[in-house]
């Protein structure tokens, strides 16, 4: 009840302060394990796709954020669980397939942290988690949410936001251990020029 309260919140500010627009929600499968893969340029970016989906969003969110029990324990109720980014640990890849085992969405950004001019260099997470659990990913460019950082300090830009769902992209079905590292990288590379793809049209509309 609590995560349905907060996402309705935060879609109407992100409406009423950044306008807001999303566009193919209706990609977004009603039901079953999916995975949710989006640029990361801000902080925002997890209540933007939170509150894109009617459904619930498991987000794997770095560890750092955990430290403090009141902030742990509020990112938890979000439903979100901490990771390693640079060496993910057994539990944290354990959770992510249990929330796609059980059907549910799991959220990532595949960079693994906050790029503000272009894509950054992607994690073979996404990849990895839907071979193995079979679950589609969908990509989703988010473009607008940048910071700008004079003399260090982040301001929020208030200018439009959009939102952009892609097609699903289908894991393959046959996989053994010596091709699933080359299978994850190839998947997630795939998914980062969609979203490549995707961010620069929306720049194109815009001009």
């Amino acid at each position: 009840m609590f995560y349905r309260i907060l996402k309705i919140l935060g879609f109407l500010l992100l409406k009423i302060m950044f306008r807001i627009e999303y566009n193919g929600v209706e990609k977004i499968p009603e039901t079953g394990a999916l995975i949710i893969a989006g640029n990361h340029s801000s902080y925002l970016d997890g209540i933007i796709l939170g509150a894109m989906s009617k459904r619930s969003i498991h987000f794997m969110a770095k560890k750092e954020l955990f430290k403090n029990k009141i902030l742990a324990s509020f990112f938890r109720t979000l439903k979100a669980f901490p990771v390693d980014r640079k060496k993910p640990g057994k539990s944290s890849i354990s959770m992510a397939l249990k929330v796609l085992k059980n059907g549910n969405i799991l959220g990532i950004f595949p960079e693994g942290t906050r790029y503000i001019e272009s894509l950054g260099k992607p994690f073979y997470g996404v990849g990895f988690f839907s071979i193995k659990s079979g679950a589609p990913i969908l990509p989703v460019a988010i473009h607008g949410p940048s910071k700008i950082a004079p003399k260090g300090k982040y301001i929020p830009r208030f200018s439009k936001i959009r939102v952009t769902v892609g097609d699903l992209i289908l894991p393959p079905r046959v996989y053994n251990k010596k091709s699933m590292k080359n299978l994850a990288k190839d998947m997630t590379y795939k998914t980062m020029d969609i979203l490549k793809t995707m961010l620069n049209n929306t720049e194109h509309e815009r001009g």
